[in-house]
């Protein structure tokens, strides 16, 4: 697997651009719950135009793309400024139809790169809190917290064991709960 690490740079030109579709993108969401095939492409064309504008680009994602049909690619992104909300944009919509383009974006990646072994370049353990809250306490529509920690632990069991992830709950979902356990 050939890995490709891209440190993602934005002109403020692109980033205004970036940032309007992530704007479009979370209206289309909590509006329909998804999103229509237009807004999709132009979104796909935005994240293709801005990966292409890169600086530190090895290849074109046009010939990342046509190399992925023979060979696998990891296309890891990450953002020099950590507070950046645009990592959550859907970068992997690029690699969509090409089954051996993985992209990936975060933590920066230490060692082997390859899907099985992935070490963040961050002392451990990892330290997770969860809140869990509903903002409609009524019974037909009441969330099953419980249910919701038992799917969160279930997942993470494997990480606690090797002490790899510790896991924190909120008392309840109200804000000073959250701020209480963030100070601790």
């Amino acid at each position: 697997m050939n890995s490709i690490h891209l440190p993602l740079v934005f002109a403020p030109e692109q980033t205004a651009i970036l940032r309007r579709e992530q704007n479009l993108l979370a209206e289309a969401l909590e509006k329909h719950g998804a999103l229509d095939a237009v807004h999709l492409a132009r979104l796909r064309a935005a994240l293709t135009e801005a990966l292409d504008s890169q600086p530190a680009r090895v290849l074109s994602l046009e010939r990342l793309r046509d190399d992925a049909r023979v060979r696998q690619h990891t296309l890891h992104l990450t953002l020099a400024d950590a507070n950046d909300t645009l990592l959550n944009l859907p970068w992997h919509v690029v690699a969509e139809g090409c089954p051996n383009l993985l992209v990936s974006k975060g933590l920066p990646l230490r060692g082997r790169t390859d899907l099985d072994v992935f070490t963040p370049d961050l002392p451990l353990p990892l330290k997770v809190l969860v809140m869990v809250a509903a903002p409609d306490h009524s019974g037909a529509g009441r969330l099953d917290y419980e249910a919701e920690e038992k799917i969160i632990l279930d997942a993470l069991a494997p990480l606690m064991r090797s002490r790899e992830v510790e896991v924190d709950f909120t008392d309840d979902g109200s804000l000073d709960s959250l701020r209480r356990a963030l100070a601790a």
